[in-house]
């Protein structure tokens, strides 16, 4: 079962790896990752489906890696990947199951 994440952790965490509206560094830390990736998440509207190149234009601005998020993003359940369309599934407080 999936859970929602703890919002004074999350702005913790977030206040500790981002810096101007720019990932400084990927957290290595599992929980800590994924608050992270929800900051992306939540940059892709619920429902819309997107090419690659839009996902990467999204992500760019905030982290230079655009493609290991884009990669977590669905490999994590954040989005859903099809074909080289992307879609957003979850965010918004939501966690997987660790």
């Amino acid at each position: 079962m999936a859970e929602l994440f703890d919002e004074r952790e999350r702005d913790r965490v977030l206040r500790a790896f981002f810096e101007e509206g720019r990932l400084k560094a990927l957290p290595v830390k599992m929980k800590k990752r994924l608050y992270a990736l929800d900051v992306f998440a939540r940059r892709f509207d619920p429902g819309r489906e997107y090419t690659e190149k839009e996902v990467n234009d999204l992500i760019s601005p905030v982290y230079g890696d655009y493609c290991t998020i884009r990669r977590e993003l669905a490999d994590f359940g954040f989005m859903a990947r099809d074909r080289g369309v992307y879609r957003r599934l979850r965010g918004d407080g939501w966690l997987p199951e660790l």
